[in-house]
């Protein structure tokens, strides 16, 4: 009951409140979720992504993320980051910390554009992350996903093949380069 009261208080008053006092006073107190639930709000959602940042809360962070990439925003929202410009700001640090989750949910927002996720790709370390672990999840997640995004989404953009290439030529054992070669036979028509 208390939270609902705390709740509909905020949303009824938070127009009025100076936000960066009001910020500071809960953080102080370790009101984390009211802290979260102003910042949504107000449209806030740089900040609460940080949060969990500063905490390690990756998979936090990736629902977050998800959530504001599928929203509709109105005109006065448009002054503002779109959900699509922080998912590529923050895809670095969840390739980095939880690739295979980051690379399921990437596959199911086909409005991102593959070819301005490269770069975080390069914080990924497949021998660090997932090397090792068995099934799906032991693959190279940036290989996996743009095996989808070309085959399955039929990308023609040349960064992305070219990147993809290059995680072949990479991944290629000396003398074996079957899956390389296979690609490139699948390009030809």
């Amino acid at each position: 009951f208390y939270w609902l009261f705390k709740q509909s208080f905020i949303e009824n008053y938070y127009t009025i409140f100076d936000i960066n006092t009001v910020n500071e006073i809960l953080l102080s107190y370790g009101r984390v979720d009211e802290y979260i639930f102003l910042s949504e709000l107000y449209g806030n959602y740089q900040d609460v992504i940080e949060l969990f940042i500063n905490k390690k809360s990756y998979l936090k962070v990736l629902e977050i993320l998800v959530k504001y990439c599928s929203m509709k925003f109105s005109e006065s929202n448009l002054i503002r980051l779109s959900g699509r410009d922080f998912f590529y700001k923050y895809s670095g640090i969840l390739m980095e910390n939880i690739p295979f989750e980051t690379v399921n949910q990437l596959i199911l927002l086909p409005l991102l554009n593959p070819a301005h996720l490269l770069s975080s790709f390069s914080k990924y370390d497949y021998k660090k992350s997932s090397f090792g672990k068995p099934g799906i999840e032991g693959a190279n997640q940036v290989l996996r996903y743009l095996k989808f995004v070309v085959f399955n989404q039929k990308n023609t953009d040349v960064k992305v093949h070219n990147y993809l290439i290059t995680i072949y030529i990479n991944a290629s054992q000396p003398n074996n380069e079957n899956d390389l070669l296979r690609f490139l036979e699948g390009l030809i028509p």
